[in-house]
């Protein structure tokens, strides 16, 4: 017999995304913020039990290594030798070293633990070169280009990661029609998403 409701991959998506973000959440808190975008979404909403049990799978896997940690594979911070394994385009190549130098040197100044989870990964790092084009042709000459594309990839990253967490094939059907209709452009206040590359 099944135990509770049974999760859409959207919803499982949408508690996988919260979860990522704010590991130090308890549970209703979680469920308050699920099912706020859930709302936004129009999406049916859960109850705390749901939440308990996605946010233990959530756990278990992390901690059975089946799911993407910081310091492992292309969740580990970017350096200039990960290019052998992970290249990234030349185009992009500048911006992607002044991210990861800015971030770098917070990083020298703070040494917290805060600090090291705001350096580039590598999987931002590939975002930020995938995205290179998309943006830069998108933004007009007054937006910054770096924080642009250093916040956009840090959405397709994260969805991509929470993807993965969650067991879901994910589109980024939905993301991409924001990154347009926001013409490349970021929120301000959104910034701070970007795992902390604006103070």
């Amino acid at each position: 017999m099944a135990k509770g409701p049974y999760l859409t991959d959207k919803v499982r998506l949408v508690i996988a995304e919260v979860w990522n973000n704010h590991r130090d959440w308890r549970g209703k808190e979680i469920l308050f913020e699920v099912n706020k975008l859930l709302r936004q979404k129009k999406l049916t909403e859960v109850k705390l039990p749901t939440i308990q049990r996605e946010v233990a799978r959530l756990r278990r896997k992390r901690s059975e290594g089946m799911a993407p940690t910081l310091g492992s594979g292309v969740d580990r911070p970017w350096s200039i030798s990960t290019l052998e394994k992970y290249p990234i385009s030349g185009a992009s190549l500048g911006l992607v070293f002044e991210c990861y130098r800015d971030r770098l040197d917070r990083h020298t100044q703070n040494r917290t633990e805060e600090s090291l989870k705001q350096l580039l990964t590598i999987r931002q790092a590939k975002w930020m070169g995938r995205l290179y084009p998309v943006v830069s042709s998108l933004i007009d000459k007054k937006t910054n280009l770096l924080e642009s594309l250093a916040y956009w990839a840090y959405r397709y990253a994260d969805l991509e990661q929470c993807g993965e967490l969650s067991d879901v094939e994910i589109g980024s059907h939905e993301l991409d029609s924001i990154l347009i209709e926001a013409k490349g452009k970021c929120d301000p206040h959104s910034l701070r998403l970007a795992a902390g590359f604006v103070d």
